[in-house]
């Protein structure tokens, strides 16, 4: 009984977050729906992000104008514990995007070169499709630095280097789920312009 009620809390303190996300202003680039899919018979996992608007990907004076990231740990599904740098296994850099019209993938740590926004260097570059607000990609679990096809994730948009949204969440396999398909739980945590940090973008 007691897992129902904090059941029930949670999906009441997603549906209330939603809310107030889907009746933002779209002003600021944000996400608005993002699902992970494990693939482990195949290795893989499938990443789609909606966004509130079409993202501009292109290169100005100030640098690419919209960008997103995912920060994954393949050590650990824990969302109550803190999500620090060195957590951080591997960076997929939408912010990268730009240069080669590919998805790079970053180790957590080393030296990834002036371009690398103080990750470590490229362990990968992934194809992706952008249809309008939607992004699909596909990424190997091995250059998520993951075997198992469970772990955490924080997820974030910029506008110009400033945060605008944020999403953190576990990718778990669902009790009666038959794999390889390997949902995605956590809650969306929405947050409006922010000052700019390090190993961001």
């Amino acid at each position: 009984m007691r897992r129902l009620i904090a059941l029930s809390a949670l999906l009441s303190a997603f549906a209330a977050t939603f809310a107030t996300f889907a009746n933002a202003a779209p002003v600021d680039f944000q996400i608005v729906h993002q699902n992970i899919t494990v693939d482990r018979a195949a290795g893989t996992a499938q990443f789609t992000i909606v966004f509130n608007q079409p993202p501009d990907f292109t290169n100005g004076p100030g640098g690419q104008a919209d960008a997103f990231q995912y920060e994954i740990d393949a050590n650990s599904t824990n969302l109550k514990k803190p999500f620090g740098v060195a957590d951080v296994d591997a960076v997929i850099r939408g912010g990268e995007i730009s240069d080669a019209q590919t998805l790079p993938v970053r180790s957590g740590a080393g030296d990834g070169g002036p371009d690398s926004g103080g990750w470590g260097p490229v362990r990968a570059v992934l194809p992706f499709q952008l249809n309008d607000s939607t992004i699909k990609f596909t990424a190997p679990l091995a250059d998520l630095g993951d075997t198992t096809g469970e772990f955490r994730f924080r997820a974030f948009t910029t506008r110009q280097g400033a945060i605008t949204s944020q999403a953190v969440g576990a990718v778990i396999p669902l009790p009666g789920v038959i794999l390889p398909g390997a949902l995605m739980l956590g809650v969306i945590a929405v947050t409006r312009r922010s000052r700019l940090m390090r190993r961001l973008v």
